[in-house]
């Protein structure tokens, strides 16, 4: 049967710098595009136990891109 191992750490801390773009619609919006890279700082696994035996279901990148889009608003 599978069984969850009980997992050590309770908080993945990224350091997480962006450049980015902004467009400013009116007063109050803007749209922007935002780049960078996230580096896991406590890396983590989802860990089952079969048989005795401790198995990684899901192992995060420790290094991984990213790209935002959006809108904001505010008063």
């Amino acid at each position: 049967p599978l069984a969850a191992a009980a997992d050590t750490t309770k908080a993945v801390v990224f350091f997480s710098p962006r450049v980015g773009l902004g467009y400013t619609l009116s007063g109050v919006s803007e749209l922007y595009l935002r780049g960078g890279v996230d580096v896991a700082l406590d890396p983590f696994s989802f860990v089952s136990r079969a048989d005795g035996q401790e198995q990684a279901l899901l192992t995060p990148l420790r290094v991984r891109p990213t790209v935002e889009v959006g809108c904001s608003f505010w008063p």
